[in-house]
């Protein structure tokens, strides 16, 4: 993961997991295929969760910005942690990644849409749901956002 954080989901081939981690590439190669393998493996042992803690965190905020257990999102966004930057980086190459970023799209979809989906009124989850970071993160990936009301009707903003 620090590999991933440090220079981009781009270094993370096996070689250069291997070379980071001091040893050789044999047992890499026993696990995996290719790089995006790994993402996808990081993605399903740890950042999916992290995903997930970030989208509620995200749409608790957006609902009652006074919350102080959600701290720690403003602190990860303003000095992002190593798990933070590597999530941005799963997020970014998601759409280039073949069949792993496809099953990393759709679960940040549904994460993403079962948060949202939580809060009880229209006009909340629709102020929600345009607001949280998170969806500017799965906008990144490929994902197009849904244009509602008057921004649909006037794209220019004017």
């Amino acid at each position: 993961m620090r590999l991933l954080a440090e220079e981009g989901p781009d270094a993370v081939t096996l070689p250069r997991i291997a070379s980071a981690g001091h040893f050789t590439s044999g047992p890499l190669y026993r696990r995996y295929d290719t790089g995006p393998d790994v993402l996808l493996d990081l993605w399903n042992t740890e950042l999916r969760s992290f995903f997930s803690r970030v989208v509620e965190a995200s749409v608790r905020w957006m609902s009652e910005p006074d919350t102080t257990d959600t701290a720690w999102l403003t602190d990860s966004l303003h000095t992002p942690s190593t798990e933070t930057k590597a999530l941005i980086g799963v997020l970014a190459v998601a759409r280039r990644l073949g069949a792993q970023g496809e099953e990393v799209r759709s679960e940040t979809t549904t994460i993403h849409d079962t948060f949202v989906n939580r809060e009880t009124t229209p006009d909340r989850r629709d102020t929600t749901y345009l607001g949280t970071s998170a969806r500017c993160c799965t906008a990144a990936t490929g994902e197009q956002p849904h244009r509602r009301g008057r921004a649909a009707r006037n794209p220019s903003g004017y």
